[in-house]
């Protein structure tokens, strides 16, 4: 016998058909064992709960809870409880047990607990003693009380079982490690039990499974690490083994007995065996069965956190029944087993945690040394890749990408962060098959099969992600997964396959896989850097804050000494007036020279101070916005200045504009500054040029002064606008430096932006953007 697919099959007592196969093939029977008409395409949906047999190893009898009238029974009633079905049928069950079997019944359905009574000894029926001692098992079914009655097996309360069964829990509660657990437990079930082949099988995410430990003849063909598909596992039997975690087949050759009546004599339902522990099997199944030559099976759920982990497995090649007592022992095995997962699992959770949590530490620590998170994350010691194993990691932080370790070309990842922004809803994202959740992934299978990504924030997006490499591998499964539909002109069945032998597929395109660990320490990460960026958003706070008051007692400064500063001014301007007029004659040259240079300094002076204290009443003063017209305030500025300037300059004005949202003051100081540099540095041209216009997007007003005088080096552009910042001499061009300062600061008090287009020789063009803002106070 060779290992195959078809093992699955043997777990369960379902079968993963189409039922309409069922009922196109009249030939073997399956229409005897369903009450109700179905035609569906998954066997997910067959009804197997209401299948209407049950296996001739057991009798099934149906109680009304309310009258304990019986309303159903198997047609094997004669062999078992020694009275013909048609005659135990509408009898009260009073009438047919022993008066301490029913008051145990009646305490069970009182107290709607019927596991600690289960099994009952019974010894007869219907007023005589029976040939076989039984065990009842009782349990109720909505209004129905379903009970089951099988052999009972002696030997089972004989010290020598209950000593073999002592030795078996102590040897598998001192393994000494998990993987000995699975091999321990295999070997002890097939002690206790006598079957010829125990298996532990697991299943993965997905139900998936493979056997992972397995005890046998020496004779028989070896299951272990061979790997079964989830479609053999319909999603209704995971339901039921969470639910009653135990399913035996005693006989798969023997004829099942038919359920009296299929259905509820007075609501015609069919009697639910959801329950049952005698449910009858599924014929597709029992073909199965025989051609494997296995007569007889058992299935103990392995539950993990209310979720089906796994299985234990059991064959045997000819009949068998297994006592009651012996499957809840097998239980409690199966719940040691999971016991000893859940501990394990949290002892390896608690390692990996810690390991983990070590290197979040440095990275934090990294990242407070200079606030940066890339610096933290990147650029030291420890880096993204040593929080989970990832064989290369990118950063998206403020619009630029970071790699480390082996990734995907930018343009790719930056494809894929734009993939994810559009299509996942979660923070945190993994798969190790990125190319099933997103096609193009399979151009950077070689490096990025797996992916686990971190967005830190939505606008704009930045996002670290990790990238685990394709791992190519060969799995063995148990049959061809992909073969179990066959054709016979237009109907179509399930084949049960003759031959079982092992099937190799190469598993490509998938990572390592993503586990808790790794996804909550991404989640902590998150937590560090956003803690980090809080900090760091405080500190910049409070530098700001200080920085806000230096800057208003530096302004308060600046206009008190600008203020102060013009009495001595006015005075040594006094004194020099008089030397001038009342002793020019008197003095040389020499003199009259010095008297001239004191004039021009104090002139200087009067400017320098004038813009001082412009630039601080800007900075104290609130801005009255109000909704002006550009071009009427350009020419009143314009105006302003000496007739024989405005005489020497072609000046255009491009008219009409749209209107402009400032305060009226600071923007008449703003275009007096740029008109009076565009006449000082073009008045060496030929024909002076000065245009000024406006423009607007609905936003914002951009007013613009153009020239065509000596331009400027454009690396020049931003230190233009630095406080007695200058590029030129006193000599060839006057000036304070403050002048556009005064324009930057102008438009920082409007929330607007200013900058200049500038060659060396080719003129400036200044722009000045405000904002249209509703009528306030800024």
């Amino acid at each position: 016998m060779h290992a195959g697919r078809d093992l699955f099959f043997l777990l369960f007592s379902l079968v993963n058909a189409d039922p309409k196969i069922f009922m196109n093939n009249a030939s073997n029977g399956a229409n005897r064992f369903y009450t109700v008409n179905y035609d569906l395409n998954n066997c997910d949906q067959e009804p197997i709960h209401i299948i209407r047999v049950v296996q001739s190893y057991a009798c099934l009898l149906g109680v009304d809870v309310q009258s304990f009238s019986i309303i159903h029974v198997s047609d094997n009633s004669q062999q078992i409880l020694g009275l013909p079905h048609e005659e135990v049928l509408s009898q009260n069950l009073a009438d047919l047990l022993h008066p301490e079997i029913m008051e145990q019944i009646r305490s069970g359905l009182q107290e709607n607990d019927f596991l600690s009574i289960n099994p009952i000894i019974i010894k007869s029926f219907g007023g005589h003693i029976l040939d076989t001692t039984y065990h009842l098992i009782a349990h109720l079914q909505d209004q129905t009380m379903i009970l089951e009655f099988e052999q009972r097996d002696p030997l089972v309360s004989s010290s020598r079982f209950l000593q073999r069964s002592d030795r078996a829990v102590q040897k598998i509660q001192s393994a000494r490690d998990v993987n000995n657990l699975f091999h321990e437990t295999a070997s002890e079930i097939k002690v206790l039990t006598g079957y010829d082949r125990v298996m532990i099988y697991q299943f993965d995410e997905e139900y998936n499974g493979i056997v992972i430990a397995e005890a046998k003849e020496d004779h028989l063909s070896p299951y272990y690490q061979l790997r079964y598909p989830a479609s053999d596992i319909p999603r209704q039997a995971r339901a039921l083994f969470l639910r009653n975690q135990v399913r035996i087949i005693v006989d798969a050759q023997s004829e099942p007995a038919q359920i009296i009546p299929a259905v509820h004599p007075e609501t015609g339902t069919p009697l639910d065996q959801t329950d049952s522990v005698a449910r009858g099997v599924s014929p597709i199944h029992i073909e199965y069965l025989n051609n494997m030559g296995v007569r007889a099976s058992m299935s103990v759920a392995i539950v993990k956190e209310n979720k089906l982990w796994g299985l234990i497995a059991c064959h045997h090649y000819q009949p068998k029944l297994v006592d009651y007592r012996v499957r809840n022992m097998i239980k409690f095995l199966s719940r040691i087993i999971s016991g000893h997962l859940a501990l394990q699992e949290a002892h390896d959770f608690r390692e990996q945690g810690l390991q983990t949590n070590i290197v979040r530490s440095h990275l934090l620590e990294q990242m407070s040394r200079n606030w940066s998170v890339l610096e933290g994350l990147m650029q030291n010691k420890f880096t993204l890749l040593d929080l989970n194993q990832a064989s290369g990691a990118a950063l998206l932080l403020d619009g630029r990408l970071h790699t480390i370790g082996e990734c995907p070309s930018e343009e790719k990842i930056m494809e894929l962060i734009d993939w994810l922004e559009n299509n996942t809803d979660s923070s945190v994202f993994e798969t190790n098959e990125l190319s099933a959740h997103w096609p193009a992934g399979l151009e950077i299978k070689d490096v990025a099969s797996g992916l686990l990504s971190l967005q830190i924030a939505h606008t704009p997006p930045e996002y670290i992600l990790w990238f685990r490499p394709e791992i190519i591998q060969t799995v063995n499964w148990g049959g061809n997964p992909e073969k179990a539909v066959t054709f016979s002109g237009e109907q179509m069945r399930l084949s049960p396959r003759k031959s079982f032998d092992i099937w190799k597929e190469q598993v490509q395109n998938t990572a390592k896989p993503w586990d808790r660990n790794d996804i909550n320490s991404a989640i902590a990460l998150r937590n560090d850097i956003k803690e980090i960026i809080i900090e760091k958003y405080q500190e910049i706070r409070k530098l700001n804050q200080n920085l806000l008051e230096a800057y208003k007692d530096l302004e308060s400064f600046s206009y008190s000494v600008s203020h102060d500063l013009r009495m001595p001014l006015r005075t040594i301007e006094g004194f020099s007036q008089i030397l001038e007029e009342d002793y020019k004659d008197k003095l040389d040259d020499y003199g009259q020279q010095v008297i001239q240079t004191i004039s021009s300094s104090i002139g200087k002076m009067n400017g320098f101070i004038n813009d001082l204290l412009a630039l601080s009443k800007i900075s104290l003063n609130d801005l009255i916005i109000n909704k002006l017209n550009p071009a009427s305030q350009i020419e009143q500025v314009w105006n302003s200045f000496p007739e024989a300037e405005r005489q020497r300059v072609q000046f255009q004005l491009k008219d009409p504009m749209p209107p402009v949202y400032a305060e009226v003051t600071s923007l008449r100081q703003l275009l007096s500054n740029l008109l009076s540099n565009a006449i000082k540095y073009s008045r060496h041209q030929e024909i002076p040029m000065i245009e000024v216009g406006a423009d607007s997007d609905g936003k914002s007003t951009v007013i613009y002064v153009r020239d065509n005088g000596i331009g400027m080096d454009p690396k020049h552009h931003q230190r233009i606008f630095d406080v007695f910042s200058r590029l030129v001499s006193d000599k060839d061009y006057e000036g304070t430096g403050v002048g556009l300062a005064i324009v930057k600061k102008v438009v920082d008090k409007h929330r607007g932006e200013v900058w200049v287009e500038s060659e060396k020789g080719g003129g400036s063009t200044f722009y000045c953007r405000f904002p249209i803002h509703e009528l306030e106070v800024l």
